[in-house]
């Protein structure tokens, strides 16, 4: 978990390095527990419990990357199969969010956007079975659906930071990125706008940085 948490915390190079690291860590944990115990890739999610829902979506992001390149073995499928069974029950749950902030767990946009790109990456590449396949992309849909209609602030049309809140936070500049919604939508140009002017946003973005 030490891994993950920082990975999480940090930006750029960095943290592109250690999500691999993070991830690779688990796969390889994933593929051994199945190996050792009958139903042991499951006990091993289990006891993922506390990952936040943004490390799922980077896992099936960085899956997806390695399919359309020819990278994945064939064992990847079976790994995300679980993750993303575990995910079902999860999405809809509140947590802590990239930045673990103070006041409890809450519905974090970002965290539901990653919990989105984990399905949205996985019905787009799983070819193999069109079932799976339509059951996938409807709960991205069901995602992607919860995000706009509870994540947008009803009087400014931008993003905010969790559900009920009128604060926004950098985390959201990567919706767009991951391809949520394209950089011209109206709701993408008045979260960047609004991250622009809160100086709330810009004291934790430099402190952190």
């Amino acid at each position: 978990m030490k891994v993950i948490d920082l990975a999480t915390h940090t930006s750029g190079l960095t943290y592109g390095f250690m999500m691999r690291t993070a991830v690779d860590a688990a796969y390889r944990r994933l593929k051994v527990a199945d190996r050792q115990t009958p139903g042991g890739l499951h006990a091993m999610v289990e006891q993922l419990a506390q990952v936040p829902l943004d490390f799922f979506g980077e896992i099936m992001d960085m899956f997806g990357a390695s399919r359309r390149h020819g990278l994945a073995d064939g064992d990847s499928w079976h790994v995300q199969k679980v993750l993303l069974d575990c995910l079902e029950s999860r999405w809809d749950e509140p947590g802590e969010g990239i930045w673990e902030i103070r006041g409890g767990p809450q519905h974090f946009v970002h965290s539901k956007v990653m919990a989105w790109v984990a399905y949205d990456r996985a019905w787009r590449t799983a070819h193999h079975n069109e079932r799976q396949k339509r059951h996938w992309k409807k709960i991205a849909d069901d995602i992607h659906a919860d995000i706009c209609g509870k994540g947008v602030d009803a009087q400014g049309g931008f993003f905010v930071q969790h559900y009920g809140s009128e604060c926004v936070d950098a985390s959201l500049l990567q919706l767009p990125l991951v391809g949520f919604l394209p950089p011209d939508d109206q709701r993408i140009v008045k979260t960047v706008e609004e991250i622009e002017r809160s100086p709330k946003v810009q004291e934790v973005y430099t402190t952190r940085v």
